[in-house]
């Protein structure tokens, strides 16, 4: 081979090797920029996510505080209904309780007079302060319940007086202790068997017993005074 074919050749290997460089240099290149490209659009890709799924939490949030606060408001509205039907009910007892007759029952005759006969005998004088049907019912079953516990007891009207509301037991503050235990414990048991009383202790030697139509006690040591309702 000849020294001019040596050059020849010698130069297109060099311009191939130059070729070779300048098409990896291009790849390269383009590797880079595609690479760029790819990741741009997985960041673009990425933040459209986010934002959709910030988006999403957002309107779930919003849901789920409407959904609550609606649960709230209904809870509190069935509570409102709830207290209303419970003032209705309240009401409608009290009334009942109200329009019905105080009465004691032969059961409930018998337990008092289980409690208050260990208690002793004692004299106690019955005011009915009213002319109704059901005070002297009433007046009845408690003068027939201390009969039976052995009581020395009377009923009459006053003739003039006070007006008198629901049941009150009176005793001197000057009474034996026996005398108070009798007359409270009378008072209990009227309350829990449904009729109510109040006992009141009075500050005088004596009961002040008004002029009275009906029998009467000598000198009693309980005073029980019914009126109406």
């Amino acid at each position: 081979m000849t020294q001019s074919s040596l050059v020849f050749w010698y130069s297109v290997a060099n311009g191939a090797y130059l070729v070779g460089v300048i098409i990896a240099a291009v790849g390269s290149l383009g590797l880079y920029f595609l690479g760029n490209r790819v990741s741009k659009a997985k960041d673009d890709e990425l933040r459209r996510f986010q934002t959709e799924s910030a988006i999403q939490i957002t309107a779930a949030k919003e849901g789920t505080a409407k959904a609550l606060k609606e649960a709230a408001d209904a809870n509190k509205a069935a509570e409102g209904l709830r207290l209303d039907a419970e003032r209705e009910r309240l009401a409608r007892l009290q009334l009942e309780a109200r329009l019905a007759p105080r009465i004691l029952t032969p059961q409930q005759q018998t337990a008092i007079v289980a409690l208050l006969k260990p208690l002793g005998r004692f004299r106690a004088q019955i005011l009915l302060h009213s002319d109704v049907t059901e005070v002297s019912r009433l007046s009845r079953d408690i003068a027939s319940t201390l009969t039976r516990v052995g009581w020395d007891v009377a009923e009459a009207r006053p003739s003039g007086g006070a007006i008198v509301e629901g049941v009150g037991i009176l005793v001197s503050n000057k009474a034996d202790d026996s005398v108070k235990k009798a007359a409270g414990q009378l008072a209990t048991e009227l309350t829990r068997n449904g009729v109510g009383a109040k006992l009141e202790t009075m500050f005088l030697e004596d009961l002040p017993i008004p002029a009275i139509i009906g029998a009467r006690v000598p000198n009693p040591q309980i005073a029980i005074l019914i009126g109406t309702k």
